[in-house]
């Protein structure tokens, strides 16, 4: 089997990245994922109906058991600023050291992207070792893949579909493998720079769970940087926020809090901004 690293040898798609939240599936978005998931996946897996969704759907429901015999699963949603569901994927913690994503899709490379970056972190905790996925991916998929440490292990032909052959891609993980925050291009470089050393986010569960002393990767598409977490502070809304923290280190090509302000909005609606309003303090390593 050849095997050509496409990440060293082509370029990565030049594209910033953009307000994509990776989150559990809720009840409100079950009906887009339902038409994602029938709109993509059958073009490359045989059996794909409604009652393979339902069936779906009854495994997340079974996800608090943590009983791998119960065949429970864990899913995860990938929408973009306005809510539109753009990537969906599900795992399926096995015997032993095993998760499988099935499926793992999204309607562009953006969203699937955000999804190999937040899935290692947050499927960590569940004691697998390796995760592991069939898909016929597109090139640029395999790009990405290959950027974010995936690896190929076999070629299945016919193995969904007389006509069509599957990929198997595995990704080792373990109870260090570090939280990822996507940021776009131009923080990345304040960040790197030193300029900024605030992150702020909307009070989503996973960024609730960052602690004091953590490590966390930032990256953009295409580079990462490692930082360490010194303090985590939260308040109410962004207004509170640029009351009480530096715009500047927040936002450093900004001329004012109310610059910083209309920005922090424009990533966030008022919907978001109600769950309240965390901001990261970090240092960058030498």
């Amino acid at each position: 089997m050849f095997y050509k690293i496409l990440s060293e040898n082509e370029a990565l798609i030049k594209k910033d990245i953009p307000a994509i939240s990776v989150l559990p599936l809720e009840d409100k978005d079950m009906g887009q994922v339902r038409q994602l998931i029938l709109s993509t996946l059958p073009k490359t897996f045989s059996g794909i109906d409604d009652v393979w969704i339902k069936s779906l759907f009854a495994g997340y429901g079974r996800r608090d058991s943590g009983d791998v015999n119960s065949k429970y699963k864990l899913i995860f949603v990938a929408s973009d600023f306005e809510g539109k569901v753009i990537g969906v994927a599900a795992a399926i913690p096995k015997k032993g050291t095993l998760i499988k994503l099935m499926p793992l899709i999204a309607s562009n490379d953006l969203a699937f992207n955000a999804l190999l970056s937040d899935l290692p972190f947050q499927l960590s905790g569940y004691g697998g070792r390796k995760l592991y996925l069939h898909i016929t991916p597109t090139t640029s998929e395999v790009v990405c893949l290959q950027h974010h440490g995936w690896k190929i292990d076999a070629i299945l032909p016919a193995a969904y579909r007389s006509d069509v052959v599957t990929q198997q891609w595995s990704l080792d993980i373990n109870q260090d493998t570090l939280r990822t925050i996507r940021v776009k291009k131009r923080f990345f470089d304040f960040i790197k720079s030193g300029e900024k050393t605030l992150e702020v986010r909307v009070g989503y569960d996973t960024i609730r769970g960052i602690k004091k002393g953590e490590n966390i990767r930032f990256l953009t598409y295409e580079e990462s940087l490692i930082v360490k977490v010194i303090d985590k502070r939260e308040y109410p809304s962004f207004k509170e926020t640029l009351k009480n923290e530096p715009f500047g280190k927040i936002v450093p090509d900004a001329d004012s809090a109310t610059t910083a302000f209309g920005i922090l909005k424009s990533f966030y609606g008022d919907q978001k901004e109600a769950l309240g309003v965390i901001v990261i303090e970090f240092r960058t390593f030498p």
